[in-house]
């Protein structure tokens, strides 16, 4: 390495002396590096993405160009090579050295080699011209420009509440992340979108396609109260939600280019909650109104809580093996009393850092196993149906019989007053669950469809049509298809292609192919970060049972077309990837000891710019789950690493280069009358050594459902959660204590005939931040309070009432919304017809800027035409008034949806 140090000090050396030249003319010239230089060599070859050179010289010229990059673990130069250059010349990243010719060593090499990027540090980048002449033969002095640059490469925002796949009762929620810093302490703009989830999509698509319910940016905070003057959450629905880290605005940078900040293009993992609220009237008869009348609902179904969608019976349509595990166990276990089905747990999803396992529900002590929400369902011929829906006679004759569900919609919005709208003024959606039954119910062939409006034109696309036939063993897909061949390889994409599933005796063997994304170019009007269009291939094959002993391998080639984007699109930030992945998984069940085991590794090729001539970054993940699974109880752990180079295109959640364990267990005590859950993470950051500071993060919590009466219970949830991040040379330290305690106390009893409920809940959240960067991160205190009063006035008439109060305490300004309001359940079980009717008045203030103040009346309307048909009618209203300086503003929105179940 003292060569090439030597080789920087004859540089520096020559700069000193090129002063005493004689007869040399000067070259005036600047190197600056670019806003936020990629810490990635293989960008430098084909983008502007590290600095740029100007000249000022009235005639074109020649010289030996060569770059010589320093940092504290070495120098490393580039082969010097000869170029003419134009008359007052601009050189950008690609065109300052001969790049496929730097040489590392050491450290910096492994870190290459292991991560595609740079080691954090700060560098030095020397750019040497000599030997230059202008085409008039004159001579000029040597140049040497100089420029250091920072490199941090830190791991997205990872998010903290809600978590993820939970069910949501407050009506203002505080979104909580854990924060990012970059080299030198400065911070980025963290970016939140906030989307409804649609049937037939998963989390990914819903991102990345629909219209925001919110979109906004926080700075030097870590926490976001949703705001009263957004679209209110919509009971029963589910929402998705990401942040992304991304850098400041910078001079030189168009207001619409977004730069982002660390791993995975500083984005987080999608998470989704399901809003509903505690309290739900409930009148006698109106059940059945209500399950009939929901949209493609069924009096067998339940609602997916990820997906939005209908899916089978509980236990039909299980898709996570651990929960197939514990109804196998539950098949092959005979109950000592009669009725202790009803005592099942519900399924929850994972923590953070835990595994996916089945863990009491802190809402009910009686509610129904569940299809996890942990992944969407793969678009490939559905389960054996339940013998409900066996039973099902569809539509049409004998040779062609239509079987399912299917609904249209039509939705007007308006706005007037200040402020932008928040919704297209008009969409319409049509979906469908339809299955065509053919040679008497012989043959199925299922046609899903997705058809909405509801779209931001520049993002990827909403519409979705899938047909998969399905012949005995055999099956084929064409469509837009959600194939999940393994967490490593292809989980969250979804693919507009064709594919086919084949199931022989025990073999499978799968294989889809099509455009997972299409291309997005930068948009000068809308802040938009462009992209390539994606094509993908994938197969498997597997051998056994997969309720028991089962065998898989699966490979994933993923490529971005890099003709999709002009050059103009994609000059700093965007590069066209390739990645290929092959993994392979085994799990064993053993029945009778209420044991399973899954092992899943995978191996990835990773190329981040196709245009470079660099070699691919190797790849390596592993992950294991083990289960013990019964009735009253289970117990599972997880251990999961993956080295900082593995990447998978196909599933957007992986974040590499950590090392994670989980722990969760559920227990039912005193006769199904306490139950309790609980799980506990710890994951490490940098696998591969190359970053200067670790982090470490931990997340425990506990949920409990006490009921010792039919008509008393309380629900309690407990969630404790830290993340340290080490500071280093150039490095910002951090730490991050977050803190969730709800209390949830319930209460049914009757006064004067009339049978009343009564919930409440109280929860309590705070985010402590500590930092060494320049500007401290605000910590975040927050405390709602929920009151609800019901009462079923008679068989056809509920009444209730509720009220919340959410104070947020954000440091630089303290927040606090209040609301109540009357609600009414008016059902005629005879006429089919259901009315639910809600009144909100919400007052809102932050800091000193005045009270805010809100009137929402919300009203829906259902009638069950005949036994196979719907209608449903919404009608919301709003009117915001704020405190001072800007008019009001009123919103309406009125919906009209057709439904049919065959």
């Amino acid at each position: 390495m003292s060569w090439r140090r030597s080789i920087l000090a004859g540089f520096l050396a020559t700069l000193a002396t090129v002063g005493a030249a004689q007869g040399q003319a000067l070259i005036q010239y600047n190197l600056l590096p670019v806003p936020s230089p990629s810490p990635y060599p293989a960008d430098w070859q084909t983008s502007s993405s590290l600095g740029t050179m100007a000249f000022t010289q009235p005639e074109p010229f020649t010289g030996n160009i060569q770059a010589v990059l320093t940092s504290p673990e070495g120098t490393w130069a580039t082969i010097p090579s000869v170029r003419s250059f134009p008359a007052s010349p601009v050189l950008y990243t690609p065109q300052l050295a001969a790049w496929t010719t730097l040489a590392l060593t050491g450290k910096v090499r492994e870190s290459v080699e292991k991560t595609g990027h740079l080691p954090d540090g700060t560098y030095t980048l020397v750019i040497f011209i000599r030997n230059i002449q202008g085409v008039s033969g004159q001579p000029y002095q040597d140049v040497l420009g100089i420029m250091r640059f920072p490199v941090s490469v830190p791991q997205p925002p990872s998010l903290l509440y809600p978590s993820n796949q939970s069910e949501v009762a407050v009506p203002y929620p505080v979104f909580q992340w854990t924060p990012t810093f970059r080299a030198s302490g400065s911070q980025p703009i963290y970016r939140f979108r906030l989307v409804e989830l649609l049937p037939m999509q998963t989390p990914l698509q819903a991102i990345e396609a629909n219209y925001p319910l919110l979109e906004t940016y926080v700075q030097n905070r870590t926490a976001l109260v949703y705001p009263v003057a957004a679209l209110a959450l919509q009971q029963s629905r589910t929402y998705a939600w990401q942040v992304q880290a991304i850098a400041p605005p910078a001079a030189g940078v168009p207001a619409t280019q977004i730069t982002p900040v660390g791993a995975n293009e500083g984005r987080s993992q999608v998470y989704t909650f399901r809003w509903r609220p505690r309290a739900r009237p409930v009148v006698a008869g109106a059940d059945d109104v209500q399950g009939s009348l929901d949209p493609g609902m069924t009096g067998h179904e339940s609602q997916d809580p990820i997906r939005g969608e209908a899916t089978a019976a509980p236990g039909a349509g299980l898709r996570n093996f651990a929960d197939r595990l514990l109804h196998a166990m539950v098949g092959r276990w005979k109950p000592a009393r009669a009725g202790f089905a009803s005592a099942l747990p519900a399924a929850q999803g994972p923590t953070s850092y835990g595994p996916t396992f089945p863990v009491a529900a802190p809402d009910s002590a009686m509610a129904p196993l569940e299809a996890p929400p942990d992944t969407a369902a793969p678009a490939t011929p559905p389960p054996a149906p339940a013998p409900e829906q066996a039973q099902e006679q569809g539509m049409g004759p004998q040779w062609l019989k239509l079987h399912g569900r299917a609904s249209a919609s039509d939705e007007t919005y308006s706005r007037e007053g200040s402020g932008s709208p928040t919704r297209p003024f008009h969409s319409a959606r049509v979906t469908t669950g339809l299955s065509f039954g053919l040679m008497n119910d012989r043959m199925r062939v299922p046609f899903d469809a997705l058809v909405s409006g509801d779209q931001v034109a520049f993002r990827q696309n909403i519409n979705q049509f899938a047909l998969h036939p399905q012949l005995s063993w055999a099956g084929l897909q064409a469509g837009n298809l959600s194939p999940q061949y393994s967490t490593y390889t292809l989980a969250d994409a979804t693919v507009l292609g064709a594919g086919f599933e084949l199931t022989p005796r025990k073999w499978h063997i799968g294989f889809a192919d099509g455009k997972s994304r299409k291309a997005i170019a930068a948009d000068p009007t809308a802040l938009v970060q462009p992209q390539y269009a994606r094509n993908m291939t994938a197969g498997r094959i597997g051998y056994g049972d997969p309720m028991a002993t089962m065998l898989e391998v699966s490979v994933l080639r993923a490529r971005d077309d890099q003709n999709s984007l002009s050059d103009a699109d994609t000059a700093l930030v965007t590069t066209p990837e390739a990645n290929t992945v092959y993994g392979l998984k085994a799990q064993r069940m053993l029945p009778k000891l209420h044991l399973s085991a899954q092992v899943e590794s995978a191996w990835s090729l990773y190329d981040r710019d196709r245009r470079a001539d660099a070699a691919s970054v190797k790849g390596r993940a592993v992950g294991l789950k083990l289960s013990r699974e019964t009735v009253l109880s289970s117990v599972g752990a997880t251990f999961e690493s993956l080295n900082g180079g593995f990447v998978s295109l196909g599933n957007s959640g992986v974040a590499n280069d950590r090392v994670t364990i989980g722990l969760t267990g559920r227990t039912q005590l005193r006769s199904g009358k306490l139950l309790l859950n609980g799980t506990a993470g710890w994951r490490n950051d940098n696998v591969s050594k190359t970053l200067l500071a670790e982090t470490a993060r931990r997340d425990y919590s506990l949920n409990a459902s006490w009921m010792p009466r039919p008509s008393f219970g309380t629900d309690f949830q407990f969630g404790f959660m830290t993340s340290d991040a080490d500071a280093a040379d150039s490095v910002a330290g951090s730490s991050n204590i977050t803190r969730i305690v709800a209390f949830s106390p319930h209460l049914t009893y009757a006064a004067r005939g009339i049978q009343q409920a009564l919930t409440g809940s109280a929860t309590l959240q705070s985010s402590d931040n500590n930092t060494t960067a320049p500007i401290p991160l605000a910590n975040v205190h927050s405390t709602t309070l929920l009151l609800n009063w019901s009462a079923t006035v008679s068989p056809v008439l509920a009444l209730s009432f509720g009220g919340n109060y959410t104070r947020t305490d954000l440091e630089v300004a303290v927040s606090e919304i209040s609301g109540f309001g009357p609600g009414f359940v008016w059902s005629l079980p005879r006429a089919r017809i259901g009315t639910t009717a809600q009144l909100d008045f919400t007052r809102s203030r932050t800091g000193n800027s005045g009270t805010d103040t809100q009137f929402a009346p919300r009203c829906e309307v259902r009638w069950q035409t005949t036994p196979r048909h719907a209608l449903i009618a919404r009608g919301n209203f709003r009117r915001y008034r704020y405190a001072v300086g800007t008019p009001e503003f009123d919103e309406r929105v009125a919906s009209l949806e057709y439904a049919i179940t065959l």
